[in-house]
């Protein structure tokens, strides 16, 4: 079993890591403008982050065996779209948690900010994130290098590109 698993993840390693990267744009200049004179990095208008925009729901208990929780969908600069999921619970659910089963009905879409863990460098999260034993979310993380600076949570544009 243990030989079997290794030639799996041996071929199947290269294709996750080709899902994962062709899904990511991990040019963070196709994200990022420079603010002009603030020198501050700014989104894009067409590229909203939901997460930092969108506020989800606190999960809930429907009744003594079904859990409630949202999962975000969509947003635009004036509203934010949950989806309502229940999920049952095997051994009841109390306080918006299923009793015992600390995942069921946590999806882990909201990945923590970007930060600049130095000058040139920008640490991304990837999502979704994985769900704990505790309920919680943990995220992988990339590093990428800002050619022209990382500042305040963003790579520095460069002034001169396309000039």
């Amino acid at each position: 079993m243990r030989v079997a698993l290794q030639r799996l993840f041996k071929h199947a390693a290269p294709l996750v890591l080709t899902m994962l990267t062709g899904c990511l744009d991990l040019n963070p200049a196709s994200y990022l403008r420079d603010g002009g004179d603030s020198g501050q990095p700014v989104t894009e208008p067409e590229i909203l982050n939901c997460s930092t925009l969108c506020v989800t729901p606190t999960s809930a208990c429907k009744d003594t065996s079904t859990r409630v929780s949202f999962r975000l969908r969509a947003c635009d600069e004036k509203a934010c779209q949950f989806q309502a999921i229940e999920s049952p619970c095997a051994h009841g659910c109390a306080e918006g948690r299923c009793v015992d089963e600390p995942c069921v009905g946590v999806f882990c879409d909201e990945a923590p900010a970007s930060a600049c863990i130095d000058t040139q460098t920008l640490r991304a999260s990837i999502r979704p994130g994985m769900c704990g034993g505790d309920g919680g979310c943990s995220f992988a993380t990339v590093d990428l290098t800002c050619a022209n600076g990382c500042r305040n949570g963003g790579c520095v544009h460069d002034p001169c590109a396309g000039v």
